[in-house]
């Protein structure tokens, strides 16, 4: 068994028993210890002891936001020894307490188990993807969903063309894609037209990839859209051979971060979805 093979194992082990301590494992590995460490962080980028709180913290978010458990159950629970202990370490991790984010739920940058080794880039045009929980927020639709047949460029621009008196600096485009097909959507209106519907969008862990474009928006052709989506396609059908499967996921640009000679598009998929859509 060599080294990468030893880690994937750990990272399975940890899973089921993540208040075991470095020793424990140790005991059922054929390497020393000083070894064991050098190649975990060599592997995940992080300390053995880093990745297991981090993985105790994100598998506490669903906790805080799907149960009325007492901080110090939630603590218990996430095989934290000590309330004020869990408290802390979700505090530094996250910059806020638990009962802050149980109250005002909000984007989190998370460590998800067994993505170290699929990391991707290409030519720095798809950033790494990262894994981030993302709160249960709506948006505004035209109440259908389409086939879209490789035109879903097509169906945004002309969306964004037909309500183009409704945008400003602080509209979120978003491209929605379910079992139903495809719509395009707004966030961040001021006023809502009697055309447009609310769909809810579920929280849950996203895998979230980033496209950098040297253009405006406009020019996020049906060519380069294209080649984005078969990029990360790849990357996502990695995924599925492990078991994980994308019931939806969504296309967003913020008008706020595109400028004359820049678009960021990110693309979010749901590994693991907390609630209901639309």
């Amino acid at each position: 068994m060599n080294s990468v093979q030893i880690i994937k194992e750990v990272i399975e082990l940890i899973e089921e028993n993540s208040d075991a301590n470095l020793e424990y494992f140790m005991k059922h590995l054929p390497i020393s210890k000083v070894h064991f460490r050098r190649e975990f962080k060599k592997y995940t980028g992080i300390s053995f002891q880093k990745y297991v709180n981090q993985r105790k913290l994100a598998n506490s978010l669903s906790l805080l936001l799907n149960t009325r458990k007492r901080i110090i159950d939630i603590a218990m629970e996430s095989n934290f020894k000590y309330e004020q202990s869990f408290i802390r370490a979700f505090k530094n991790e996250f910059g806020i307490s638990p009962n802050q984010f149980r109250k005002n739920p909000r984007c989190l940058r998370i460590t998800y188990k067994n993505f170290h080794d699929l990391k991707y880039i290409d030519q720095s045009r798809i950033l790494c993807p990262i894994i981030e929980f993302i709160p249960s927020f709506s948006v505004f639709y035209e109440k259908t969903f389409e086939e879209v047949n490789g035109n879903a460029t097509e169906i945004a621009f002309d969306f964004v063309k037909n309500y183009s008196f409704l945008i400003d600096k602080q509209i979120s485009y978003f491209g929605i894609t379910t079992e139903e097909g495809y719509t395009p959507a707004f966030y961040g209106l001021k006023s809502t037209p009697h055309s447009l519907t609310q769909f809810r969008l579920p929280a849950g862990i996203y895998l979230s990839f980033s496209y950098i474009g040297n253009h405006t928006y406009q020019f996020l052709n049906k060519k380069n859209n294209i080649e984005f989506i078969n990029k990360s396609s790849s990357f996502l059908s990695t995924l599925e051979k492990c078991g994980y499967r994308f019931p939806m996921h969504y296309e967003l640009v913020e008008n706020k971060n595109c400028t004359s000679n820049q678009t960021i598009l990110n693309w979010k998929w749901p590994i693991e979805i907390y609630d209901h859509f639309g």
